[in-house]
């Protein structure tokens, strides 16, 4: 008898365990979760490379647009900024940041525009760094943005 006892003891003791080990062991995402949190952010803008060309001593304006996407509308009262932080020694950039208050941008709803002086000073391909940020807005929100900006400037 007392093996008996011993037996169910131990039976129901073991099925505490597994219940217990079963029930605090996480359970996976559906896969319907998964494929929303893999979807990626909307298009809000796009900014294309600038480019432009000039020769030894001489001066140019290269434009950095920033277009905005279908349903967005580029932010007028954001305090946009654009900041150049390489600028190779074969070009020169007077003016290295550029602020939207101050009026460096030209805006619409679609897109935002800043012209860059560069003159060149050597022959030879030059790649100016920055970076821009700042807010687009839909019907219910506002977004700040931040993106990179290279600008090439080919001087002859």
């Amino acid at each position: 008898m007392n093996n008996a006892i011993n037996a169910l003891i131990f039976l129901v003791a073991t099925l505490f365990l597994v219940t217990t080990a079963w029930a605090s062991t996480p359970v996976a995402p559906q896969a319907a979760e998964d494929i929303t949190a893999a979807k990626p952010a909307p298009k809000r803008f796009t900014l294309p490379q600038a480019a432009g060309k000039t020769k030894v001593g001489a001066e140019t304006t290269v434009k950095v647009k920033v277009k905005v996407a279908k349903g967005w509308k580029w932010n007028e009262q954001y305090p946009a900024k654009l900041e150049f932080t390489d600028v190779p020694a074969g070009v020169s950039l007077p003016k290295v940041k550029f602020n939207q208050l101050k009026g460096d941008f030209k805006s619409s709803k679609e897109q935002a525009t800043v012209g860059l002086q560069i003159s060149g000073k050597k022959t030879g391909k030059a790649t100016l760094v920055g970076k821009m940020k700042f807010s687009v807005c839909n019907e219910t929100s506002c977004v700040i943005e931040k993106s990179p900006v290279n600008v090439i400037v080919s001087v002859l």
